[in-house]
């Protein structure tokens, strides 16, 4: 008995030492790689190695940015994001950080309906209409998560948008038209609507948001009238990122219509381009910026085309792969992001001249994002003033 308490003791100093040897060959090889600045799998800016001093030790920040850059610059950490997945799936996973894993793809987690939240939206975009007398259209596009619901696992219910648009009808009528493509994408739902591993629609999915808004808008095309381009096929979006997945990837498409306008887009006033398409971002892991770039407060494009027709767009980034089907039917058009808008909106809209508005977001941001009401707010502080 007393030799076998020997051996475990024996055994235990044994592991420990090995651990620590671990430990710290773990923390040398940290120490001597350079530190990398994002994660390709997660896709988020990494902690990089703290800067001492006296007062962040005494206040403790830089103990917690120390812990911070161990575990973000661990030096095995996409690998062991990628295990982790696949023991996850060995164990029977069907949900990870609030992303459902599908049948063949990976479906985002619906935000919660919040009726306070869709009001104050709905609210903004009746004050814009009201204000301006514009025509003004509203389409609030599905999710993965509303349309391919046999792709859900059993434990998942999909999301139904009959709530959302009972209370648009009720608040926008005779205000603004309410685009509803529920129907548009039932029948094209074998088709590839939605990135298997990103939350936002694919090229094909925009252009069935954009025919239904171009019927109710009046504008005369067909999906003849553009030529499909395939620039990627290594595409591994933001749900391929919280989950870990290694194996799914996507393909993007771009459509050109024939024959393109010349156009000149510029992000918040400068940066101007020939091209919406940001090449550059085939190179990163957010692939899906190829379309207009990253996120930004106005986007203003303005085409030689012969048309009269001016449009200004309040969006999500799930406009951004659309805007490349409205070029061809307008002179100008506006992209507003009211989550990076700061600036005074009449301002805008004197020097824009817009004819028409469209209100263009998908149902998860919709239904829990505020910020259109700051951006429209200019509208009632001129009224309060007057």
């Amino acid at each position: 008995m007393k030799r076998k308490i020997q051996w475990s003791k024996r055994m235990g100093r044994i592991l420990f030492g090995i651990l620590m040897v671990v430990m710290v060959c773990t923390l040398l090889i940290n120490l001597l790689v350079p530190d990398r600045d994002r994660s390709a799998v997660e896709n988020r800016p990494l902690q990089h190695f703290p800067r001492f001093s006296v007062s962040a030790m005494a206040d403790g920040t830089y103990g917690k940015d120390w812990d911070k850059w161990f575990t973000d610059q661990f030096v095995f950490r996409d690998r062991f994001m990628n295990a982790g997945y696949i023991i996850k799936r060995m164990q029977g996973f069907r949900e990870i950080n609030d992303v459902y894993i599908g049948k063949g793809r990976l479906i985002q987690k619906s935000e919660p309906y919040d009726q306070t939240i869709v009001q104050k939206n709905l609210d903004a975009i009746s004050t814009f209409a009201q204000h301006t007398g514009l025509p003004t259209y509203t389409l609030i596009a599905p999710t993965a998560a509303v349309i391919d619901t046999n792709a859900l696992p059993s434990h998942a219910e999909g999301t139904r948008m009959d709530p959302l648009f009972d209370q648009m009808d009720q608040a926008l009528d005779g205000k603004a038209s309410v685009i509803d493509v529920r129907k548009a994408f039932s029948d094209h739902k074998k088709e590839d609507l939605f990135y298997k591993t990103d939350h936002h629609w694919t090229s094909l999915g925009a252009f069935y948001g954009f025919e239904s808004f171009a019927q109710a808008a009046g504008i005369e095309m067909s999906l003849k009238d553009f030529e499909r381009m395939q620039i990627s096929n290594s595409f591994q979006g933001t749900l391929a990122s919280r989950t870990g997945d290694p194996f799914l990837k996507d393909a993007i498409d771009i459509y050109v219509h024939e024959p393109m306008p010349d156009y000149v887009m510029t992000r918040d006033g400068k940066d101007a381009s020939r091209t919406m398409y940001n090449e550059k971002a085939l190179d990163q892991k957010d692939q899906y910026q190829v379309f207009t770039g990253a996120n930004t407060g106005v986007i203003q494009i303005e085409t030689t085309g012969d048309s009269d027709r001016r449009l200004i767009v309040f969006k999500d980034s799930y406009a951004n792969a659309m805007i490349q089907f409205l070029i061809p039917y307008y002179r100008t058009i506006t992209i507003v992001d009211p989550r990076y808008y700061y600036d005074d909106l009449n301002v805008l809209l004197r020097t824009d001249l817009p004819t028409e508005a469209l209100f263009l977001y998908n149902y998860d941001n919709f239904v829990s994002d505020s910020n259109l009401e700051a951006v429209m707010g200019v509208f009632s502080d001129n009224m309060n003033e007057g």
